[in-house]
């Protein structure tokens, strides 16, 4: 496997994305879904803003945080998807398709 240049991240799309949904949701008085909190995680798992004690997440340091954060976002989607709770599988869908943008974004 080739060595992979450390992604700039600031410009991208989809963090962009992430940004906008979470914004309206901590603005809204509201209590946060489940969907906007993994939303949150994922923001500050992209940003390094989570305590590595308490991230979802494995620490994503080095050149391949990117990678890995995708990873993980895909194996812990794949494992709502197969739940049998509805809520869970329509979760893991958007945390797909959240995963599937960073990944292309990652190709660029």
């Amino acid at each position: 496997m080739q060595k992979a240049t450390t992604a700039d991240i600031t410009d991208i799309v989809i963090v962009k994305g992430i940004y906008d949904v979470v914004s309206k949701a901590e603005q809204s008085k509201l209590p946060l879904s489940d969907y906007q909190r993994r939303l949150v995680e994922l923001r500050d798992d992209l940003h390094g803003g989570r305590d590595e004690q308490v991230a979802m997440l494995r620490p994503v340091g080095g050149e391949q945080g990117l990678h890995e954060i995708q990873s993980n976002l895909r194996a812990e989607a794949q494992n709502l998807l197969s739940s049998s709770s509805g809520a869970d599988r329509v979760l893991g869908g958007t945390l797909m398709d959240w995963r599937n943008k960073l990944v292309a974004a990652i190709d660029k």
